[in-house]
């Protein structure tokens, strides 16, 4: 499936292609991903706190925290991708991308994209450094999730950006 064809799912087909506790249980365990173990204790911290507790007993479940949270997260990088469009060219996109040639980049949580690309690329085009520096943290957080959007998808950089509501630099 490709991007396009993802961004345009009724609610339905989406239903069909998601159901939570198997990806839960199944996909983020995945014992190939040596980063799991850390994510997963983030994870399990930030869930067990926002679960609550009453007399006991949890006021809610993790899995609805869970969820919640990755909901606000996919709202967060809507968001922020509206402000992201028009800032990057096509040339500015090789360069992130080029970057972590991977469909799942780490980078500690105290890395910028700039950091991330200067580290990674040895240097960075001043006028693309320089934009970079602006970012807001969500915005930054936002880029990386747009990069690794388009390494899952094997896709066309604007036909990605096009899919996720970005526009190129003119």
């Amino acid at each position: 499936m490709t991007i396009s064809q993802f961004h345009h799912l009724d609610d339905d087909e989406l239903a069909a292609l998601s159901d939570i506790d198997a990806i839960l249980q199944a996909e983020l365990s995945d014992p190939d991903d040596f980063y799991w173990p850390t994510r997963h204790r983030a994870l399990s911290r930030g869930s067990v706190f926002r679960a609550g507790l009453r007399n006991g007993v949890p006021a809610v479940s993790r899995r609805l925290v869970i969820e919640q949270a990755a909901v606000r997260y996919f709202w967060m990088m809507e968001a922020a991708r509206k402000g992201l469009s028009g800032k990057f060219t096509l040339e500015d996109f090789h360069v992130m991308l080029n970057t972590e040639c991977s469909t799942v980049w780490q980078r500690s949580q105290a890395d910028s994209m700039l950091s991330f690309v200067a580290e990674k690329s040895g240097s960075v085009d001043s006028s693309l450094r320089a934009r970079l520096k602006r970012l807001t943290t969500v915005q930054d957080e936002a880029l990386l999730d747009v990069c690794e959007c388009i390494w899952r998808h094997g896709c066309d950089v604007e036909v990605a950006l096009k899919a996720l509501g970005m526009e190129l630099q003119a």
